[in-house]
């Protein structure tokens, strides 16, 4: 199984290895140079965060404390734009990778202590979960991670398919700003 994996990796990654262009390769999987949230915010934890941010400054400035903050700040997604904020501590990618894997604990955990394969598909939906909560720069496409194992378990029982139910109409909500065109860009 580990060479045929080996096979996978290298047939994906060989000719990127052979012209060079790993560096280009890694800067797309792990986009660091952009800012937290992308142009179109992923539902996750960020969009909380981000709120609360601005709340806390709104009120406290209303109270006259001098807090500046940019307009229309944590929209842009562009690469070098890491806008900080203005009352709640800066987020750095290290920080939304220890945040993963801190939420990822529990099932990585419960999947080395007792393995058992009839809930692999159930792991890799949490994993995917803890990342799209938590992750970088997420793309709000990437709770298709999500959506499409937790499709392949909804049949499994009523609870699994209430939560497939509610996480692909989030989902699908969520992607309506990336099928909408404007005529100017068409």
């Amino acid at each position: 199984m580990g060479s045929a994996v080996g096979a996978v990796f290298a047939a994906a990654f060989g000719p990127f290895v052979y012209y060079g262009q790993m560096r280009q390769v890694f800067s797309q999987l792990f986009p660091f140079g952009r800012g937290l949230c992308h142009a179109y915010w992923a539902p996750n934890f960020w969009v909380f965060y981000i709120v609360l941010d601005k709340l806390l400054a709104f009120l406290l400035a209303k109270l006259g404390f001098n807090i500046q903050t940019p307009k229309a700040s944590f929209t842009g997604g562009l690469v070098g734009d890491s806008t900080p904020f203005a009352v709640l501590p800066q987020v750095t990618p290290v920080t939304t990778f220890l945040l993963v894997l801190l939420a990822m604990s529990p099932c990585l955990v419960k999947a080395f202590l007792k393995p058992q394969p009839k809930n692999i598909i159930r792991w890799v939906t949490y994993a995917c979960t803890c990342g799209f909560m938590f992750g970088w720069h997420v793309h709000e496409k990437a709770s298709l991670h999500i959506t499409i194992p937790l499709g392949v378990i909804a049949m499994n029982s009523s609870d699994d398919a209430s939560h497939f139910f509610l996480v692909s109409i989030v989902s699908c909500y969520s992607m309506f700003p990336s099928c909408l065109r404007h005529k100017s860009t068409q």
